[in-house]
């Protein structure tokens, strides 16, 4: 019996990554590169109804008394995984007038994919890639790095010689 091929798509394959396994190691990036001024974060959530998982990655600031900034999330349906839609800023602007003519919905066709939508891990990471080397990162990131930096300073001018000690108060009948 000949084989027939051609049938499935080319891009299934048994070691697909479900979203969380994606994110938690951004996590870990984040913290390394700012050499702990930032910490990466993951949460994951659901929605009331217990239909959506929101898997959310913070960057939380240590010197702004845990200061969280969500950075990115990651949601898909609980009993679906794929597809997963990349919530984050660079998604929310409207395309640029260039890019409209690329988005015409064929009316016989399936509805167009939405541009924070990912079908497997490849067009996950893909996505996570665009989101978080985009420019509006960058500078959250940047601020978020500045305003720890001047927290600390500040911190150094109101105790130069180093934190207040302590004081240390005996038991009671010493």
């Amino acid at each position: 019996m000949a084989t027939i091929g051609g049938f499935w798509p080319t891009d299934i394959k048994p070691d697909i990554q479900p979203p969380l396994a994606i994110l938690k190691p951004r996590a870990a990036e984040l913290t390394q590169l700012t050499k702990g001024i930032l910490v990466g974060q993951i949460s994951t959530l659901t929605d009331k109804d217990q239909t959506w998982l929101f898997h959310n990655l913070d960057a939380v600031v240590p010197a702004l008394k845990n200061f969280r900034q969500r950075l990115v999330t990651v949601k898909h349906q609980i009993k679906m995984i794929y597809p997963a839609f990349v919530d984050a800023e660079i998604f929310e602007k409207p395309l640029s007038r260039e890019f409209l003519h690329l988005r015409v919905p064929d009316p016989f066709g399936p509805p167009p994919k939405q541009r924070n939508e990912a079908s497997t891990d490849e067009e996950l990471i893909e996505l996570l890639k665009i989101a978080l080397n985009s420019a509006q990162m960058k500078s959250t990131l940047v601020s978020l790095i500045a305003l720890a930096n001047q927290a600390n300073e500040d911190a150094k001018v109101e105790h130069p010689e180093g934190p207040p000690e302590q004081q240390v108060v005996p038991p009671p009948g010493a």
